[in-house]
């Protein structure tokens, strides 16, 4: 009864209250019955394999919690965790899944619907100019004043917590700067560390050290906290060992992309258009390096999307911003070159350590116990564009489907497609013997558009 097609995941989204963990309505019950029963379906039977998917607990930060849709400003930096984001997580979309194999109950926070704050999309302003790409009009939701405060009640299995760094894992949750632990269960003297392993989970997805990284791109480059690869790997070693205490556990580690690949660094190109007369003739834009020198941009350059409603503008006053040697982008809205590779260097770095330490833990148990998601290389590939199942899917803002309005975090068909990156390597992995089907990502959206 369980050997559904992989397009079945589509009958989720008929209702929220299935993520939230409320009542099923029995209509839809009723179609999930006549679906399974389908005696033309094609797709292998869905199976665990060796693994235990009824004890699913998903470890990371905001793209596990599955924040979105969020506001980049410092008074704002929690934005973007609510209820819609946390209904298309990733670990929720793969615990749906592995329902089809075994009988799972995958809780997460219970979060209102404005949770802690975001945008929306209200309309597509019309270019000026044929060859421009439409302008964004955004409205901000604010937060719930109490988002953060409510403990949950029982157990809860997305361990996701936005903005949760490796150097902060054996903190007391109190002592950091993290806002919304109390939602996880924990208590303020633990640590995550401590609050993951009371768990005791015996399938485990990691995905952690993303929004490190984003924080350190946001900075230009100028955030000095990024971890040494010694400091990196220790972390790291010590939550894989917390987690696989349990010699029957497993766990699927997604290792790091780039996100300078991201919207928000990716969205500005090195020339500005000028738009006075439409004929589309470029001007170069001027940053400024790392080092202080003032340059024009190359194709190597990022700058921040924050720069971009203010290029040719008066904005400092000393001539169209961007447009002048004697007001150029400042360095803390630029990752340049130079910095950009110092930066993919190390997070190649950090990917290699990873897989370093998931040959240990095989090679010292005997058996295969953790397996790399190389999700750097899934990442690498949107820039150029894929297909799946006839979508385009890239790393274009607004119209790639994968990115959400903030430029950095995913929207639905991203997590899903995210979700199917964890799926692929499952079914992979021969010594699992597991059969999950993937999503249909014709079911989920992107941006949404007014």
């Amino acid at each position: 009864m369980r050997d559904l097609p992989p397009g079945s995941s589509a009958l989720l989204f008929l209702t929220q209250d299935i993520f939230m963990n409320k009542l099923f309505l029995p209509g839809l019950l009723g179609l999930i019955f006549l679906w399974a029963c389908n005696p033309n379906q094609t797709a292998p039977v869905p199976s665990e394999g060796i693994l235990h998917l009824d004890e699913f607990v998903a470890i990371g930060d905001g793209y596990v919690a599955g924040k979105t849709n969020a506001l980049l400003h410092d008074s704002t930096e929690y934005s973007g965790w609510h209820q819609e984001g946390q209904s298309y997580s990733f670990p929720n979309l793969l615990a749906h899944q592995f329902s089809f194999a075994r009988n799972t109950a995958f809780t997460q926070p219970l979060l209102s619907e404005k949770g802690s704050g975001s945008v929306t999309l209200t309309a597509l302003e019309s270019p000026l100019c044929p060859f421009q790409r439409p302008i964004p009009e955004v409205e901000w939701i604010p937060a719930d004043p109490a988002w953060a405060a409510t403990p949950p009640p029982g157990r809860i299995d997305n361990m996701g917590l936005p903005h949760l760094t490796l150097s902060a894992l054996s903190m007391p949750l109190s002592a950091t700067r993290l806002q919304g632990y109390a939602l996880l269960g924990a208590e303020p003297g633990q640590s995550y560390l401590h609050a993951a392993r009371q768990r005791e989970g015996r399938f485990f997805t990691l995905f952690l050290g993303l929004e490190e990284l984003v924080d350190f791109a946001l900075s230009g480059g100028q955030n000095p906290s990024l971890l040494s690869v010694q400091e990196f790997s220790a972390h790291y070693a010590q939550l894989l060992d917390s987690l696989l205490i349990d010699p029957k556990a497993a766990c699927l580690i997604g290792n790091l992309p780039d996100p300078s690949q991201f919207p928000y660094f990716s969205r500005i190109a090195p020339r500005f258009v000028n738009i006075e007369n439409c004929e589309g003739t470029y001007k170069p834009i001027f940053i400024t390096r790392a080092n202080g020198e003032i340059e024009t941009a190359s194709l190597h350059d990022r700058m921040l999307m924050d720069a971009l409603p203010f290029l040719g503008t008066d904005y400092r006053g000393q001539g169209p911003f961007g447009l002048t040697s004697h007001n150029p982008v400042p360095a803390n809205w630029v990752l340049d070159a130079q910095e950009r590779l110092d930066f993919q260097q190390q997070i190649q770095r950090y990917n290699e350590s990873i897989d370093s330490l998931v040959n240990l833990i095989n090679d010292r148990s005997g058996e295969v116990r953790a397996v790399v998601v190389d999700l750097h290389d899934a990442f690498e590939e949107l820039p150029g564009g894929t297909i799946e199942l006839g979508l385009s899917l890239s790393n274009e803002f607004l119209s790639g489907g994968i990115f959400a309005l903030d430029g950095l975090y995913l929207t639905p068909r991203g997590n899903a497609w995210l979700a199917n990156q964890f799926i692929a390597v499952m079914n992979r992995t021969r010594p699992w013997g597991a059969s999950i089907p993937p999503l249909d990502l014709t079911a989920f959206p992107g941006v949404r558009y007014p």
